[in-house]
């Protein structure tokens, strides 16, 4: 097969058809009512891909496989929200590194991918593979999920960026840990 750039996989999805339930009302020009509604309407939709998870060469699916499937496995529905946010005016990027989760079979942080969204100069994670419903009624506080996340690589649908202190060939953990998503990536596109 050929090899895409991770952009390549966003903005080709027709999203004007996807109405957008309103979960929560609008709360004078906050944008977070739509940030959260999108979300949890993107949970709903998605199921974690356990077989794909586990295949020899599972690939990295389109935005509207991932849509039509309704499956895929963690980097499929961050691209998946990533794009969706993106298409509806929200600064968001796909994060792609390690994370220690909780439903995790090992301690040891897990190669994972998540969605980065930054509402007024502050960061916050998406887990857009959250299963249960505890999990998808809230956002994680800030201060724990940025100590149980490493990013080193992120993309949307401009461009391309990698952690200064990463290895691109390596899965090991960054020597120092960005808790800013923007300042000190290098943009690699």
């Amino acid at each position: 097969g050929s090899r895409h750039r991770l952009h390549e996989y966003f903005g080709k999805f027709d999203w004007q058809p996807v109405r957008v339930p309103a979960i929560l009302p609008d709360s004078q020009g906050s944008k977070a009512p739509s940030i959260v509604s999108i979300w949890l309407a993107q949970l709903s939709h998605f199921s974690y891909d356990h077989a794909k998870l586990k295949s020899k060469n599972p690939v990295w699916q389109s935005v509207g496989a991932t849509w039509r499937s309704e499956r895929g496995v963690c980097r499929d529905s961050a691209t998946l929200l990533t794009d969706w946010l993106e298409h509806h005016g929200h600064d968001t990027r796909i994060a792609v590194g390690k994370a220690y989760l909780p439903t995790a079979t090992s301690k040891d942080a897990v190669g994972h991918a998540w969605t980065v969204v930054r509402v007024e100069g502050i960061d916050y994670i998406l887990e857009s593979t959250s299963q249960t419903r505890e999990s998808r009624q809230r956002v994680p506080p800030r201060a724990i999920v940025m100590t149980n996340y490493f990013p080193w690589y992120q993309a949307n649908r401009t461009g391309e960026w990698r952690h200064p202190d990463v290895d691109p060939l390596s899965w090991e953990l960054p020597k120092t840990q960005l808790h800013d998503y923007r300042a000190g990536w290098k943009r690699v596109n």
